[in-house]
């Protein structure tokens, strides 16, 4: 799902089933669907792979009242690979480098000669790994 109107399609065709409340986020291509008892969690995935997207469980069968389900690409004019699991990893990474980024690049105290170049290194991978998903 690349687009707002992938996410409206996905959630007109899961709101065709009674009583499901479904709630797409677009940024981490997923969905929150609330679901009555009498629903299963195979019948979300079909819809979601019936609407031209694939879709999976995240944290296994359900529990409780709502199941978690990631869609990703797919569709008639859409092709993006999914991002979850790798989407925590990135923001802990760039969170780690960037603590040392913005002390050596705000404060003169932790600054040392050629810092700019050290500070480049440590930036590389947040701008080009860490930030992957917003360029793409």
């Amino acid at each position: 799902m690349t687009c707002a109107s992938c996410v409206g399609r996905v959630e007109r065709k899961l709101r065709k089933i009674p009583g499901v409340d479904p709630a797409v986020n677009l940024p981490l291509e997923s969905a929150r669907v609330i679901v009555p008892d009498g629903v299963s969690d195979e019948q979300i995935v079909e819809t979601i792979n019936n609407a031209g997207y694939t879709a999976h469980l995240k944290n296994g069968p359900r529990t409780g009242a709502g199941t978690n389900a990631s869609a990703s690409g797919g569709g008639n004019h859409h092709s993006t690979p999914s991002m979850t699991g790798g989407f925590t990893d990135r923001i802990i990474y760039a969170a780690i480098l960037g603590v040392p980024i913005f002390l050596i690049s705000m404060f003169p105290s932790f600054q040392f000669p050629n810092w700019g170049w050290v500070v480049a290194i440590l930036t590389a991978p947040v701008a080009f790994w860490c930030a992957a998903p917003f360029h793409r």
